[in-house]
């Protein structure tokens, strides 16, 4: 029935693939027998491997279980204290992160309310209507003349005594 469908250049194709395939090697059957076989050692093998790896954990937990002296405590204990200390260490780290957390928003409330008490004061001044810029600028230029004057005046006061 199969033939019935292809046409005669498929027919002539499938025909000399089988030739040609038999003459350099072993057929697609042969193939499947033997990846089947590989197969059926591969997974001996594994098994093999997997029967190996149990008896080796069986072996260690036994051995380990076993207290060789009374310091030496059992597996299962090693375990029950690593996972204590290792929550200890969560709830500490929690605690820790949780308190420097509100350190940090106490700290910030009160550098906003710093700012804003400093902004203030830049802004507006003791005298109404000027800021505290604004005045430090006026005394500068205030202090800026004074400073003018002394230095005329001394060069006055030079300028007399060297006649």
């Amino acid at each position: 029935m199969c033939n019935l469908l292809l046409n005669s250049k498929d027919r002539s194709f499938y025909t000399s693939m089988s030739t040609n395939t038999s003459s350099q090697g072993p057929s697609h059957r042969d193939l499947l027998v033997q990846a089947k076989q590989q197969q059926k050692q591969d997974l001996l093998d594994s098994a093999k491997a997997s029967d190996n790896l149990v008896r080796t954990v069986n072996a260690i937990v036994r051995a380990n279980s076993v207290a060789n002296s009374p310091n030496c405590p059992s597996l299962l204990d090693k375990i029950t204290t690593i996972h204590e200390i290792d929550a200890e260490i969560d709830r500490q780290l929690k605690r820790d992160i949780s308190a420097n957390y509100e350190q940090l928003i106490q700290a910030k409330e009160k550098l906003s309310k710093e700012l804003k008490r400093s902004k203030g004061a830049l802004k507006y001044g003791k005298e109404e209507g000027t800021s505290l810029v604004e005045i430090l600028q006026r005394k500068a230029e205030t202090l800026d003349q004074e400073l003018r004057v002394l230095e005329h005046s001394l060069k006055l006061i030079q300028s007399r005594n060297g006649d």
